[in-house]
């Protein structure tokens, strides 16, 4: 259900694009060399280059500005969808009266006995503010973004539920379970 987009350069370069960019720079500089390959009676040799290299670079520059507006318009059409979801999700979740929020990233580690009970207990305190934290394993900008969103709907609920400061207060007595 869930593709990837980035609008984020280096996060894209990051995921093996640098492949791709590299390629393209080194073939816009080959191509420039090849299309500046003195003829005879024709110009001088570095004009004919640069005028092959403006060419080349502005090639690519709509090669650049075209996959950027597409990964933008894709980013936000997700990010669209996924606030869509959220709402729908929000509603669901205040009416039953249990809030989750989704995070990703991390692993699942194993614990022993004693620090399975400790957690047991932090998420017990989080059912009773009706709060529930999961892992989804996953996070992308649009996922992030549209997850900010979900916290935006339901903190007004969770605020007239638990009145105001009780993030503090939640926070306070679970700081007192992981410092024993």
């Amino acid at each position: 259900m869930y593709g990837f987009s980035s609008s984020n350069l280096s996060y894209s370069l990051t995921r093996e694009g640098w492949k791709i960019l590299a390629g393209v720079i080194l073939s816009g500089v080959v191509t420039s060399f090849l299309l500046g390959i003195p003829r005879i009676g024709m110009g001088v040799y570095l004009v004919r280059v640069l005028r092959a290299n403006s060419l080349v670079t502005s090639l690519f520059l709509i090669f650049i500005v075209y996959h950027a507006s597409v990964a933008v318009l894709e980013f936000q059409k997700q990010y669209e969808s996924l606030v869509l979801e959220y709402k729908t999700k929000a509603e669901s979740d205040i009416k039953n009266g249990m809030i989750v929020y989704e995070h990703g990233g991390g692993m699942a580690i194993p614990m022993d006995s004693s620090s399975e009970l400790r957690y047991k207990k932090m998420d017990s305190i989080r059912a009773i503010y009706g709060v529930e934290y999961r892992n989804i394993c996953v996070s992308w900008p649009a996922f992030e973004k549209a997850q900010s969103r979900y916290y935006a709907f339901t903190k007004p609920y969770l605020d007239k539920r638990n009145g105001i400061g009780w993030e503090e207060r939640m926070e306070k007595q679970i700081l007192e379970i992981s410092n024993n």
